[in-house]
């Protein structure tokens, strides 16, 4: 059943609009974890007597592809799901949109007819808000289509952010009505450990041992800790699979190579790797007569690269204090480029 719906083709004289703006949403390999509960939702939405359309709210990398693809997958005895896009409905100009929107409804309930189908189709349209954004005439030319789609036996799953559906959809109340609007939730560290964990044994085939259990941990950890502009589980999901490309050319799967990757995405050296005497020597050649700062940093640095320090405090907070001229500052920038490779790092706030 997959192979066919996922080869499923229409006839380009036949059907023109079908061929040429839409195509069978593929399924993902993987898993969808914990969206039962937004899959069922988005089922009942979809048999609503009226308005049987849903849009699927979620910031960017917050898995709303994926539940589409779970919910065709899951779904497929009842349901064939389309995509199609906004660039590809406005194809040839903005001003055409409305009329191959149009055109596109009218062949899908052409070809529903035309083969007899139980099943209903199920147009999925990423980054909804590009329709409002594109053409707020096209939508008011197409509030009636989306209003009959369920007489039709067609249904819309729209998809689009928290941000943009606030800019751009909502306003438009008879717009938003057309609707349900379903929030997916945000996965948690247990989910994205378990999504992590069968990637590591589906995807990329490497063996599960208590240190790989670790090691998905720290990417947990890592990314929660330092990357703040995207959410579980992506960003974790990204480091992990470029990970996987390393392990592919020989490298092995472990802290060390955690560390590498994090550091080519973020510049956040996770992994300190400390010279003592090194560091010293450098630090005494930067900032003379300062031998109990110099040996206070240096203790704190060497007990952050060993881990003892606490994970959800500061590795060391220090306040430098003496008179102008005696190196504070000077030694502030001294750590910091030892430590990390430059004065890059370095965020001032110049109280005065």
């Amino acid at each position: 059943l997959r192979d066919l719906i996922e080869n499923l083709q229409f006839d380009a004289n036949r059907y023109p609009a079908l061929h040429n703006f839409t195509h069978m949403l593929k399924l993902n390999p993987n898993p969808l974890f914990g969206g039962d509960d937004t899959l069922e939702t988005i089922s009942a939405a979809l048999h609503k007597t009226e308005m049987s359309n849903a849009l699927l709210l979620a910031e960017a990398g917050g898995g709303k592809t994926a539940t589409v693809q779970e919910f065709a997958r899951r779904y497929s005895n009842d349901y064939i799901v389309l995509e199609t896009s906004i660039a590809q409905l406005e194809a040839g100009g903005v001003e055409y949109l409305a009329k191959n929107f149009k055109e596109l409804f009218a062949e899908l309930g052409q070809y529903r007819r035309d083969n007899q189908m139980s099943k209903k189709l199920v147009l999925f349209l990423d980054e909804m808000h590009q329709l409002p954004m594109a053409s707020p005439a096209a939508v008011e030319d197409l509030k009636p289509e989306f209003a009959r789609s369920s007489q039709l036996g067609i249904h819309i799953i729209g998809a689009t952010t928290y941000e943009e559906y606030i800019k751009w959809i909502k306003p438009n109340m008879a717009l938003t009505e057309r609707f349900q609007v379903i929030n997916l939730p945000v996965a948690d560290d247990a989910l994205t450990f378990k999504i992590l964990k069968s990637r590591m044994k589906k995807q990329h085939e490497v063996k599960e041992t208590f240190e790989t259990d670790r090691l998905l941990k720290e990417i947990i950890y890592y990314t929660d800790t330092y990357i703040k502009d995207r959410i579980q589980p992506r960003k974790s999901t990204d480091i992990l699979d470029q990970m996987m490309g390393w392990v592919r050319i020989g490298h092995k799967f472990d802290h060390n190579l955690l560390a590498k990757v994090f550091f080519i995405n973020t510049q956040i050296r996770v992994d300190l790797q400390l010279d003592v005497k090194g560091l010293k020597d450098y630090l005494n050649s930067r900032v003379y007569n300062q031998p109990n700062a110099v040996n206070a940093l240096l203790g704190n640095a060497y007990s952050a690269t060993l881990g003892v320090t606490d994970p959800n405090k500061p590795r060391g907070a220090f306040l430098f204090v003496g008179a102008t001229g005696t190196g504070k500052t000077e030694l502030a920038k001294a750590f910091t480029e030892a430590m990390f490779g430059s004065n890059a790092h370095l965020v001032i706030f110049d109280m005065a």
